[in-house]
């Protein structure tokens, strides 16, 4: 018996719900899954474990709310394909039950010892998790504190109907950093302003039901990503609010770098920076060239050490710059031109170095910033990088080349191609000031 029929069988019959996938040729494959899963997840028209496991192959997200399909559908691609941590909030029905009810998935991925990586989910209906802690308080006299206290994620619960406060974890209490300490009976609003402020219900009511928002905590001053969902609790209407740890919402689980959202948000100060100091911007975009490739000959887990060191060279080499992942193999910098070409030089020879039998190249586009770009307007920046990933683009198949500048040939090349794409069902193509026959279209 192999390792992974091992892991199977310990958790086939527990009674909590788990199950372990396998990401195979692009594809995420279920492994098994647990009794308790099965109990929680099927359907009338799935009489066992198999049904479950080949609507789970064909339709995964049938039984969950479309407006949060999609999330979560693009958080475990993201997962798939570049590891870290999985946890997501979502609305589907689970067995026996017509409602929506909240469901809460936390995964890992674990290496067998031959190399193989699997992903090990856990579920947990917090509808059901909810109810069963008001039993135990009013068995037990317990505090709602006993409650997910424990959580990383932080986790609110107020009455529609007045604003009540009915549970507020250590860590949505820390988030929120009170003026009050919590109580039976507050509003949320008394908590966090020591008043009654009927604004905050308004902003929870606008942002019920919808994708993560960000949003400003009065008390610190700082944004974080907050979800509402309405729902029944105790036969009472509800709002669930939660948010994501504050490191986890600008930086990236995998390489400890920043994400994009958090660099963009710090571009218009470091620009100006630069500037004053008489130096110039550069926009930096990064391609691991067939990472793809790379995954599939040595494993996922040599694909996560290459991303590592990475963005270890980057942090060592523009130490004082602006970096982050953006996505997947891509990674961004805004840096200062000074010297700019030895560093790159430093940063390519490192990833060839690093890789088995110098298999990857580094491939980077670079876009330096005019005297003119507008350092109050955001959009600007992004066009900025979009230009260096254009650069990118067009060398990722030259093997003599390591980066391109940003210059007026790329961007009409890039025309060029956009142009035959948007045309390329027509039975002519316009070249220059001649048309000619389009080849494809017999």
């Amino acid at each position: 018996m192999d390792e992974l029929e091992m892991i199977c069988q310990l958790i086939e019959h527990v009674p909590h719900a788990i199950a372990i996938y396998q990401y195979v040729d692009g594809k995420v494959k279920t492994i098994c899954i647990s009794d308790g899963l099965y109990a929680m997840m099927h359907s009338p028209d799935e009489p066992d474990k198999a049904t479950l496991i080949q609507r789970y192959e064909t339709n995964m997200y049938r039984n969950t709310i479309p407006e949060d399909a999609a999330r979560v559908a693009a958080e475990a691609k993201r997962f798939a394909k570049e590891g870290g941590k999985y946890e997501v909030f979502y609305r589907e029905k689970v067995y026996q039950q017509d409602t929506y009810t909240i469901t809460h998935s936390v995964g890992y991925h674990y290496y067998l010892k031959d190399g193989r990586r699997i992903a090990c989910i856990f579920y947990t209906n917090l509808d059901r998790a909810m109810d069963q802690h008001v039993q135990t308080i009013l068995k037990n006299d317990a505090s709602f504190q006993n409650f997910l206290d424990y959580s990383d994620l932080a986790i609110a619960v107020v009455k529609k109907r007045d604003g009540e406060l009915l549970f507020c974890n250590r860590t949505m209490y820390n988030l929120l950093e009170p003026v009050n300490n919590f109580d039976t009976g507050m509003t949320l609003s008394e908590l966090i302003k020591g008043r009654e402020d009927p604004t905050i219900m308004q902003h929870l009511t606008n942002m019920a039901d919808r994708e993560n928002q960000l949003t400003r905590m009065d008390n610190t001053g700082e944004d974080v990503l907050i979800h509402v969902t309405t729902m029944k609790w105790e036969n009472e209407d509800v709002f669930l609010v939660e948010s994501a740890p504050k490191d986890r919402l600008f930086h990236d689980a995998l390489t400890g770098l920043p994400n994009m959202s958090w660099l963009l948000n710090h571009t218009n100060e470091r620009v100006q920076q630069l500037q004053a100091h008489g130096q110039i911007p550069a926009f930096i975009y990064m391609d691991l060239n067939d990472m793809k490739g790379y995954n599939n000959q040595f494993g996922f887990a040599e694909g996560d050490r290459i991303l590592k060191v990475l963005a270890q060279a980057l942090q060592e080499i523009f130490h004082d710059e602006l970096l982050c992942r953006s996505s997947e193999d891509h990674f961004m910098v805004l840096s200062s031109t000074q010297g700019l070409n030895e560093k790159l030089d430093a940063l390519c020879a490192s990833i060839r170095k690093a890789s088995r039998g110098n298999f990857l190249e580094l491939k980077l586009g670079i876009y330096v910033a005019d005297s003119q770009i507008n350092q109050n307007l955001d959009n600007s920046f992004s066009e900025a990088f979009d230009r260096a990933r254009l650069a990118c683009g067009t060398i990722k198949e030259n093997a003599r080349r390591s980066w391109n500048y940003f210059d007026g040939k790329v961007s009409e090349d890039y025309k060029n191609r956009l142009y035959v794409l948007d045309h390329f069902q027509r039975p002519w193509i316009k070249v220059g000031s001649s048309c000619i026959i389009n080849p494809s279209i017999k």
